[in-house]
């Protein structure tokens, strides 16, 4: 009976394609918004994907994130190094800077400063220029794509020349560094630089980035730095989670794009419904006519089914494909798409929703002929 539940299906073009639009549609907004969401939640750790050499970071008790916003005096460095079990420890930086281009154009970015004997904080991979010449005062690098948005289609080009508050800074590398939340355009400098650069109060220490000696237990050591410092100190996957977790907590963006996921489902779900309502509708009679002869109802259920399940595949393979193109078309064009990607767990979880709506559907708009005498139904 498989073939005939396809030539009804294919007969009815109009009903046919509704099907699968609206199994599209909802696909589409589900995956892809889904997508926006754990690509968006996934840049709050920024540049803790880029700092692999600590294993502890070391906060002011008060910090959540990667972001910070309460620093440490600068006698934190000494107090921290002399931790048991600490085999060094540095400063870093972290801020926020105006910078004006040679176009005057203004824009907000992050400022980064790194240890200034060691560098340590400067992502590795480096697309132009030497990491010695970020050694020279009022040198900067700047990130990919940050480049592309302060001059976009133009060649990397080092000597470019910027005004980050009012003061002047050389652009003598271009690296490649992880999406930030707070800003597209991550500058990394020296931190003797980065704090003339960047305005603020009396203490300027952002993080301490400490490492522990060697067979030391991580925890251990950092529960021994909070005892003795008052200060906080993670891991740096405690530090990842600690920062995603703030973010899912006090920001709407899970509500956000939660709400137009349902959405999408409800809208999906109304489309396939009402499609699938009139489907059964229109082909009562051939679906009565079956019964009359002795089809019994696990045969037209396993029609029912099979109409549903190829609809859904199709349908689904649209609007995950449209999901995925999209994505891969952003990160090639549009510098802040570049975190934003299709995991699998979204491709699953958006066939499960699909599958079910449209099963669901048939079954409901089904259930006519399921308990229909069908007598009764020629009679009509």
């Amino acid at each position: 009976m498989s073939w005939i539940a396809l030539k009804m299906l294919f007969g009815d073009r109009a009903k046919y394609a509704g099907l699968i639009f609206g199994v599209a549609f909802s696909a589409l907004l589900i995956s892809q918004q889904s997508a926006f969401c754990v690509g968006l939640i996934n840049t709050t750790p920024g540049l803790l994907y880029d700092i692999r050499e600590p294993d502890l970071w070391v906060m002011d008790a008060r910090v959540n994130t990667i972001d910070g916003g309460a620093s440490l005096p600068d006698t934190a460095l000494a107090r921290v190094h002399g931790v048991p079990g600490i085999a060094w420890a540095a400063p870093l930086f972290k801020g926020v800077v105006t910078l004006i281009g040679q176009d005057q154009s203004q824009q907000t970015a992050s400022l980064i400063g790194v240890d200034d004997s060691t560098l340590l904080g400067l992502p590795r991979e480096r697309l132009l220029g030497s990491a010695d010449d970020l050694r020279r005062s009022g040198a900067i690098f700047i990130d990919e794509a940050g480049y592309r948005l302060l001059w976009p289609g133009e060649p990397l080009r080092i000597g470019r020349v910027l005004e980050l508050n009012d003061r002047r800074a050389v652009l003598v590398g271009v690296l490649r560094s992880s999406p930030q939340f707070t800003s597209s355009i991550a500058i990394f400098t020296q931190y003797r630089n980065a704090v003339q650069f960047a305005p603020g109060g009396r203490n300027r220490l952002s993080f301490l980035l400490a490492r522990t000696r060697s067979g030391s237990d991580v925890r251990a050591v950092a529960a021994s730095v909070s005892q003795r410092t008052g200060l906080k100190a993670l891991t740096h996957d405690e530090f990842i989670r600690s920062t995603i977790d703030f973010f899912i907590r006090t920001t709407p963006i899970p509500a956000s794009f939660g709400f137009v996921v349902v959405l999408g489902v409800i809208v999906g779900a109304v489309i396939i419904g009402l499609t699938f309502s009139l489907f059964i509708r229109d082909h009562l009679p051939q679906f009565a006519a079956m019964k009359a002869i002795g089809v019994s109802n696990a045969t037209i259920i396993g029609m029912v089914l099979l109409q549903g399940l190829l609809v859904g595949f199709i349908g689904y393979a649209f609007g995950v494909g449209l999901t995925a193109f999209t994505l891969d078309l952003g990160r090639q064009y549009i510098p802040d798409f570049r975190s934003f990607f299709l995991p699998w767990p979204i491709v699953i979880g958006t066939a499960v929703i699909e599958i079910f709506m449209v099963i669901t559907a048939g079954f409901i708009a089904l259930r006519r002929v399921l308990v229909a005498d069908p007598a009764m139904v020629f009679r009509t």
